[in-house]
């Protein structure tokens, strides 16, 4: 996109809503049953043939027929009118399902992103998403992959891209939405709307676990008739939905109204669902051997089960993976399938016999890389479960060996940027990587770039370093070399320090803690991706929390200020024990998964994933704790560009002292599908600068952290080499003082000021950075 459209662009997120798209229909659902609390319907129809349904447009037309690209462009984009969401009483969430109407519609020609807003103008991030890989969609009906929205959320703005690069150029004439509201799930009364876990109906080497009925769940009474078949391929499917959920059997209806009132089939498609939960729940109606609808066209012989929620990057959980094991256990030993062997498929060809929905000629990605990649397992785990009696003895572990990193790089003397080389293997596979890259200010404390999205401290100075701001709470370093917060009455303590996270990456942050204290709340964690650390719940953040008072880890989003739990798992959490503490987070996916002594113990999916974060913090609540070993990595691939320079945005900027000394030193660290972790790969490199960059290395390496900047403050980072006078001065466009951040004489070491930006108005400005000796660094800042 150019820099003008992305101008415009950015004009009309901070805008308020001009137009609101209305709905044209508003509907009860379903007619079959009482309606649940909080269930219900909405749907609209934004015709794109005429210019009062978009807010924006670049490079396209709008005509009787459509909007379309103009004569002589190869790209262009819209977007829609904001689109207002009616349910009144939405709960416990909100499903938008869009349907794009036109011509020449393929998923190479026309991407789509959508956002939300709580009041129309104040919008999340937008966000990409693809098309539905179930619907029978042909070039003028594409669904759109269904959106899952808080009940709060009150409007929906969608943006799309149309191209002619990959051949015939899209027209798109309509833009419907379904929005649907599930309603809670009354709670069933003992033994209701389950099936008994028995074979009685069919006989089977292994019985069919406890399946939630279609009546427990709350199903719609389907239309059309029913065929069945002869099963020989157990396909497995990913919802492609967030990973948590305060309801699943609304989830499950959720879905049902997707295929019914967006796909327009009959019932639900799949034969049955599982939650993370390990519940199974009865899918299309008709019971044993019914077809489906769910294998891209290829459905007889097949039973379609669907693991609810995004298996990309992570695993289902083990109570799911067991359910699913015991589900098509049944089926295999039943039918007499391999579930380790191959076979043919009428439309397939030959394909595994407990497949994923990607096996059928590559239709789709589902069930994401991370369950299919773990699949081999799946199967030999059926076949170990049906060869022991159904689990009469215990099942073999599941894969339990860790992955193992190195790192190698052209040369152990570097002076210039090199690549680093990462050499990652593991008996099933890779599923997350990520490195890290410090920088040695003095030959044994190791530190990190905090603008390159990097930190790192192992509190062995003799004083805490000037990076950490101390907000409330009593923070020191203790002899011992640790930090450790002592304060027992405070129930929101805060130490933080400038971090740099953007979008289109995923972060790991580590740290090592202690709990001293035996009594009271005892809770304690950290606050990522936070946008204004001062502020009392860190503003717009993810703040992950262990408690030991009830022994367990929470996910807890704060917005705006508000804390709102999102998932909750338990966690052995033991006083006077050193234990270690980890959490990822994919900002374009939203998965933030949580880790104790490297045990995966809590994954949620945010279904609107803050994409840029400013400052991390550590957090106790009447507790006496010590921490150790913060570090924040980033993920990369195979090979990765480390940078080296004086210059502030390198990542190793240091100079060795000596030609033995290291002063860059990488680090890897990855994991596997089954979170299994390896121990940490380092390499260490000696650094030697030219002469000319020697020099200029006497300079400050000045840091500003965030730039651009749209909150109430950024933080200044300096390096002096020797102590002097120095003065800090921030200029306008014109050389005219703004802002004086500090005038006298300072020690050697490194130095962090507070530059505050509330007041200053949107633009572009200097920062004069003036020592001794005609020493002078400037540095561009843009207040946003």
């Amino acid at each position: 996109m150019k820099l003008t459209s992305l101008f415009f662009l950015l004009l009309l997120g901070a805008a308020p809503a001009q137009s609101i798209a209305q709905p044209t229909t508003t509907e009860a659902a379903p007619a079959e049953r009482p309606l649940l609390p909080g269930e219900g319907k909405a749907r609209v129809l934004l015709p794109l043939n005429g210019g009062q349904a978009l807010a924006s447009r670049h490079h396209l037309q709008v005509t009787d027929t459509g909007t379309r690209l103009e004569a002589g462009q190869s790209e262009g984009w819209f977007t829609s009118q904001p689109i207002r969401i009616t349910l009144t009483d939405a709960r416990p969430f909100i499903s938008a399902m869009p349907v794009w109407q036109g011509q020449n519609l393929y998923a190479t020609n026309l991407t789509v992103e959508v956002r939300s807003s709580t009041n129309g103008k104040r919008w999340s991030e937008w966000k990409a998403t693809g098309f539905e890989g179930h619907a029978d969609d042909d070039a003028t009906r594409r669904v759109g992959k269904v959106q899952q929205f808080e009940p709060h959320i009150r409007y929906v703005q969608y943006r799309a891209s149309l191209s002619s690069n990959t051949g015939s150029a899209p027209v798109l004439n309509a833009l419907e939405v379904l929005f649907y509201s599930p309603g809670e799930t009354p709670a069933a009364e003992p033994g209701s709307g389950v099936e008994p876990g028995t074979a009685s109906r069919i006989t089977a080497t292994c019985a069919k676990p406890t399946v939630t009925s279609r009546a427990g769940w709350g199903a719609r009474t389907p239309s059309g008739t029913r065929s069945y078949t002869t099963v020989t391929h157990l396909v497995v499917h990913h919802e492609e939905g967030p990973n948590s959920a305060s309801d699943w059997a609304a989830r499950v209806r959720s879905i049902e109204s997707l295929h019914i009132d967006v796909n327009k089939w009959a019932d639900i498609g799949y034969n049955y669902l599982i939650d993370p939960n390990g519940v199974i729940y009865e899918g299309r109606s008709g019971g044993d051997n019914v077809i489906g609808a769910h294998f891209c066209a290829g459905n007889a012989n097949t039973l379609g089960v669907c693991m609810m929620g995004s298996y990309t990057s992570v695993l289902p959980t083990s109570a799911a993976l067991n359910s699913l094991k015991q589900l098509l256990a049944w089926k295999a030993s039943q039918m007499g399938i391999d579930p380790t062997g191959t076979s043919n498929h009428y439309v397939a060809g030959v394909i595994p016999n407990v497949p994923g929905h990607r096996d059928n000629g590559g239709c789709t990605t589902c069930p994401g890389n991370t369950l299919y990649s773990y699949l081999p397992t799946v199967r030999t785990d059926i076949k170990s479960y049906i060869s022991n009696s159904c689990g009469s003895t215990p099942p073999p572990s599941t894969d339990t060996t860790a992955p193992t990193t190195s790192i190698s790089a052209p040369a152990s003397t570097v002076s210039d940027d090199f690549t680093a080389t990462f050499t990652d293997a593991d008996n099933v596979g890779v599923t997350e990587r990520y490195y890290q890259v410090l920088e040695s200010a003095n030959g044994t404390e190791w530190r990190a770039n905090r603008g390159n999205g990097f930190f790192n401290d192992n509190f062995g100075a003799s004083a805490l370093s000037a990076e950490w701001t101390a907000r409330t709470g009593t923070w020191a370093r203790t002899t011992d070399g640790r930090l450790r917060q002592t304060n027992t009455t405070l129930t929101n303590t805060n130490i933080s320090t400038a971090l740099s996270q953007g979008s289109g990456q995923s972060y790991l942050y580590q740290f090592a803690a202690k709990l001293n204290s035996t009594t009271g709340s005892r809770r304690f964690g950290m606050h990522l991706f936070a946008d204004d650390v001062t502020a009392t719940e860190r503003n717009n953040s993810y703040l992950v929390w262990f408690t030991a008072d009830d022994q367990k880890v929470r996910i807890i989003e704060t917005t705006n200020n508000v804390l709102t739990e999102r998932a909750v798992g338990n966690a052995t959490i033991t006083a006077a024990a050193w234990a270690d503490y980890k959490a990822t987070y994919n900002a374009t996916t939203g998965v933030l998964n949580v880790y104790v002594n490297n045990a995966l113990k809590l994954t949620w999916t945010d279904p609107t994933p803050l994409a840029s974060g400013n400052g991390f913090s550590l957090r106790t609540n009447q507790a006496d704790v010590e921490f150790d070993d913060v570090k924040v990595y980033k993920s990369r691939g195979s090979s990765k560009l480390v940078t080296v320079g004086v210059e502030s945005n390198q990542d190793a900027r240091r100079a060795s002292v000596n030609s033995t000394t290291p002063a860059c030193k990488v680090k890897s660290l990855v994991r596997d599908a089954a979170h299994n972790w390896s121990a940490v790969g380092n390499l260490d490199l000696v650094v030697t600068f030219p002469a000319a960059r020697t020099a200029s290395a006497q300079a400050f390496h000045t840091d500003v952290t965030p730039n651009p900047v749209d909150e109430a403050s950024t933080q200044v980072a300096y390096v002096l080499e020797q102590a002097q006078d120095m003065t800090l001065t921030l200029l306008d466009l014109r050389g005219r003082p703004v802002q004086v951040l500090h005038q006298g004489p300072q020690d050697a070491g490194r130095h962090e000021l507070s530059l505050a930006t509330q007041k200053l108005q949107p633009g572009v400005y200097l920062l004069r950075v003036q020592g001794a000796n005609g020493q002078l660094e400037l540095l561009r800042i843009l207040k946003q």
